[in-house]
Order: structure tokens, then C-alpha cells, then sequence
């Protein structure tokens, strides 16, 4: 975060997606009756600043601009639309083209709605109403906003209604090959281990049973007997020894 003089304050924060940061711009700019100079010193730092923002960021740029875009879209048909009410105004030519010249779509002018939702400050006399506060995007991200309206109901202590934007922002997270797929391996593996075990145990213990069959063309019977006879072993040791393997057998 960073403070650009008492009007311009930038905040840059980091998203999901490697490489794409959100940058946030906050504004307040001068009246549209003010010296000619001080405006120009506005937006040229207002300028620069736009500039330290690579493009490939999502860039917010949003305050009170005391700049009446209008209706009128001709010639700024890719950053606003014929939405904003009443007529442009001077600082309103100056913002449109700034917009225009750094892809900047203003949200304020694309959705459909009474004008009492389109007005962000009423006046003293409480009779003159105008749209001077404003929520920019960089165009790249211009999918992203839902919805643009004042909120009248929200107690600000202020002349300006509350200006809301509705966005839904949609990163694609850079995946790699980590924990988490390493995690689920393991986990896999546990609850099929029993199983697998047990299914390993009995294919080779009738492996083994396989492998214990005549020599010499000897019957079955024979062999069984001549093991009967010759194989040491103690009373209620098990049929098969040292984890499932062949046993050592002595031929007579």
C-alpha cells in the first residue's frame, strides 16, 4: 500500500493465480470548477501511477472524480456504456479519455437502471442529483463485473450514496504436483492395504500348494506320505514356514 499525495492511495494485492496481482486505486479529484493547473497535476499523477500497473493485473480505479460522463458514448464505445445520465462535463471528457487511453471500462455506465440507482451525490438544495463517483476495471477483466449500483439505504454520513460493485472473479490456480495429491496416494493406499495383504497372503499360500507336488512322476499320495514322514516340525506349528515360502524338505 502506498500513498500518492492527500487525493491518490494505491493498494496491490497478491491472487490465487501466480503472476496476477489486484491493484487497487482510490481517488479524489478536483472539482470540475477547479484551476486549471491543479487538474492537470491530478491526472498526470493519476497517470503514472496507472502506468506501475502491469496489464496482465486486474486494476481497480475507483472514487470520487467529480467527472459526469454522460450518455453519450460516441467515440468511447469500448470503456463505457450509454447507461451514465445527464451530460458529460469537462473533467468528464478528461476521465473518458484517460479510460480510453489506458483500457479502462467504466461500470457505472453499462447496467440498466433507474436513475435513482445511477446517482451517487445529491446536492444541498436536495434537488440536483449527479453521477460523479465511479468504478473502473482494466478491460481484460471486464467479464468480471456482475452489477454496478448506488445503495441509498446505507447510512455514510454523506452527501455521496454508497457506490457498490458486484464482481466475480475467476483465477485459474497454478497447479503442481504437491501434498496434496501425495496425501491422497497415502490415504488410497491404507484403506486398500488390508485388502491387498489378505489377497497376497492366500495367492501365495496356494502358490505354495502348487508348489509341493510329485517328482519323478511319484502319485501325490506318496509324496504327501514321504513328507508326512520326513518333515520336523512342533506340535501345532503351521502347515508352511518362514512367511509363506517353500519349505526346506529332506527326500529320503
Amino acid at each position: 500500500m502506498g500513498s500518492h499525495g492527500p487525493t491518490i492511495i494505491k493498494a496491490s494485492f497478491q491472487t490465487k493465480k501466480e503472476g496476477i496481482s489486484m491493484n487497487v486505486i482510490q481517488c479524489y479529484a478536483p472539482t470540475n470548477d477547479y484551476n486549471e493547473d491543479a487538474k492537470d497535476q491530478f491526472y498526470n499523477r493519476l497517470q503514472s501511477i496507472i502506468e506501475t500497473c502491469p496489464t496482465k493485473d486486474l486494476t481497480i480505479l475507483m472514487g470520487d472524480f467529480n467527472a459526469k460522463v454522460g450518455t453519450d458514448n460516441t467515440g468511447y464505445e469500448d470503456i463505457m456504456g450509454r447507461q451514465g445520465p445527464g451530460e458529460r462535463n469537462e473533467n468528464g471528457e478528461r476521465f473518458a479519455n484517460l479510460c480510453a487511453f489506458n483500457k479502462l471500462v467504466i461500470g457505472g455506465t453499462i447496467f440498466p437502471y433507474k436513475r435513482i440507482h445511477k446517482t451517487t451525490w445529491t446536492s444541498p438544495d436536495h434537488y440536483t442529483q449527479n453521477q460523479i463517483d465511479h468504478i473502473y476495471i482494466n478491460k481484460t477483466f471486464r467479464r468480471t463485473i456482475e452489477d454496478v449500483r448506488t445503495k441509498r439505504g446505507a447510512d455514510i454520513a454523506s452527501d455521496h450514496h454508497l457506490l457498490v460493485a458486484k464482481m466475480k472473479l475467476k483465477l485459474k490456480k497454478h497447479w503442481t504436483m504437491g501434498r496434496t495429491h501425495i496425501e491422497e496416494s497415502t490415504q488410497l493406499h491404507h484403506k486398500l492395504s488390508p485388502h491387498m495383504e489378505s489377497s497376497r497372503s492366500s495367492e501365495e499360500k496356494r502358490k505354495t500348494k502348487e508348489h509341493i507336488t510329485p517328482r519323478n512322476g511319484d502319485r501325490h499320495e506318496k509324496s504327501g506320505q514321504e513328507l508326512d514322514g520326513t518333515r520336523k516340525e512342533g506340535p501345532g506349528q503351521s502347515e508352511l514356514e518362514n512367511g509363506g515360502r517353500r519349505p526346506m524338505l529332506h527326500w529320503e
